[in-house]
């Protein structure tokens, strides 16, 4: 096992997905791959393996679109990623520039399949999905690429939680801007608005992609916006560093956003890395074939700098021997001055005027140009300060939202109290409301009298009582709710 270590990269890896608290069905979808060499995949508990040679998949897919079919288009993105990697197979593993471009590639393809879909089948005409997908490969790297919201995190304990994906959304172009933090950007009532997807036959994706250096104990998380929608990212540091067992800490993060309210879908892929080769192993993996290719490069790098600086050195050349033959620089600055003066004479004695600067007409435009530069700023100063108080007063509604939901939920709650109550009076009742001829509910006394005393009596007395405490229950129920200003 030691031999193992200093020699390969050892990963753990784990993942879950999670239908949460509100939804019916999951829309979510994830793919790992855990050597893309065989295309073999890993499901259910985590398991540790040597990183392979052609590296490791993680993929995450946030469908959209409900009726539409959301569970359907991130199947097929995962579909579509799986294929392109199965096909990757037979070629030669790319350098990392080639990497890169695959990966956008990868993306592109998904697209395309799922709009030929939505062709084939008009009813899930708009539905759509995220797509996130982090390639381990090169023993040490990690190439990150997304469309949408779906993100991908790395954590380590001296560097804390960092997010390696950036958010295509709306809310983050507002943190772009300068116009919200991160904090409010969580509270804001648009943070689940995307300003990209794949499904969208009039907007094609514009996926990113990042390189990233592994380190030895990092913890990568790949995840739909279930998780991250529902707890902040501190949260979700303080999991990954109380629960070193990687299926504890899928498990835990997902019960942590059910409980936070869970109100979409949560999936979680975490990669542990337990262990990376020393620098120079990673060193000796470059090949004599490598090395080659690179001599062979430098070498057409300095002829082709000879060939191209030739005539320009030689030009050069030409020009400081004229110069040593001809006047110095000071001598024809001299005689230009002399042309210089030479004019304003000439133009005094014949007396033309010599057109000169307006400075006043200057300073007007200048004074008209500050103008609208103040006005400018004031029109944006407005509109920041009023996009300002927007999000303020929706952070407020919302609070109002939540203390109001409480007590909504109470009086829900005596309601269907009440009705319990007035159920069970009736299914307990129902003999003797069928003997005395009732008709929904409303007892004609007057055939109580061919009850036994007794039964009446107790049917009389239970009536009145019910009937007292479903008004009562109903009056709470149906009490104004109190709303604060």
């Amino acid at each position: 096992m030691t031999d193992m270590i200093k020699n390969k990269t050892i990963i753990k890896l784990s993942a879950l997905t999670d239908v949460g608290i509100e939804r019916e069905h999951n829309e979510d979808n994830f793919l790992i791959i855990s050597d893309v060499g065989t295309m073999s995949k890993t499901f259910g508990n985590s398991q540790e393996t040597n990183l392979p040679e052609r590296g490791t998949l993680l993929v995450v897919a946030d469908g959209m679109g409900g009726m539409s079919s959301g569970e359907v288009a991130s199947r097929l993105a995962i579909e579509s990623v799986n294929q392109d990697f199965s096909e990757l197979q037979s070629k030669e593993m790319p350098d990392v520039r080639s990497l890169k471009s695959f990966l956008k590639e990868v993306i592109h393809n998904a697209q395309t399949r799922i709009i030929q879909h939505q062709h084939q089948y008009p009813e899930t005409q708009g539905m759509g999905t995220t797509l996130v997908i982090a390639w381990l490969c090169n023993s040490d790297k990690v190439y990150v690429a997304w469309v949408g919201d779906s993100r991908c995190y790395v954590y380590n304990e001296s560097q804390g939680l960092k997010q390696l994906s950036k958010d295509h959304s709306y809310v983050q172009e507002l943190i772009d801007a300068g116009k919200i933090t991160e904090e409010q950007a969580f509270y804001h009532p648009d943070s689940n608005i995307v300003t990209q997807s794949l499904g969208s036959e009039k907007h094609n994706p514009k996926p990113d992609v990042v390189e990233y250096s592994l380190q030895i104990n990092d913890k990568l998380l790949l995840c739909s916006d279930g998780l991250n929608g529902m707890l902040q990212d501190s949260e979700i540091a303080s999991i990954l560093s109380q629960t070193p067992d990687l299926d504890e800490c899928r498990q835990s993060l997902i019960d942590t956003a059910n409980q936070a309210g869970g109100n979409d879908n949560i999936t979680v892929a975490l990669c542990d890395i337990v262990a990376i080769p020393p620098l120079s192993t990673l060193e000796s993996k470059t090949t004599w074939k490598t090395a080659k290719y690179l001599y062979v490069l430098v070498t057409l790098f300095v002829i082709l700098a000879v060939v191209l600086l030739s005539p320009i050195l030689w030009s050069s050349f030409q020009g400081n021997k004229e110069s040593s033959d001809g006047e110095s620089d000071s001598t024809k600055s001299a005689k230009s001055e002399t042309r210089k003066d030479t004019l304003k004479v000439s133009n005094k004695s014949t007396g033309l005027a010599v057109p000169e600067k307006n400075e006043n007409v200057s300073d007007s435009q200048d004074s008209d140009t500050q103008t609208v530069k103040t006005d400018a700023e004031k029109l944006k100063s407005n509109a920041d300060s009023l996009e300002v108080k927007k999000i303020e007063i929706m952070e407020g509604i919302n609070k109002l939202r939540l203390e109001n939901g409480k007590k909504l939920k109470e009086q829900v709650d005596k309601c269907e109290n009440a009705k319990s109550i007035q159920t069970e009076f009736y299914e307990t009742f129902k003999k003797y409301v069928y003997l005395a001829g009732a008709n929904e509910g409303q007892i004609d006394y007057s055939k109580l009298q061919d009850l036994p005393i007794e039964d009446a009596a107790t049917l009389k007395k239970t009536w009145d009582t019910a009937q007292t405490e479903i008004s009562e229950e109903l009056g709470k129920c149906l009490t104004p709710i109190p709303i604060k200003d």
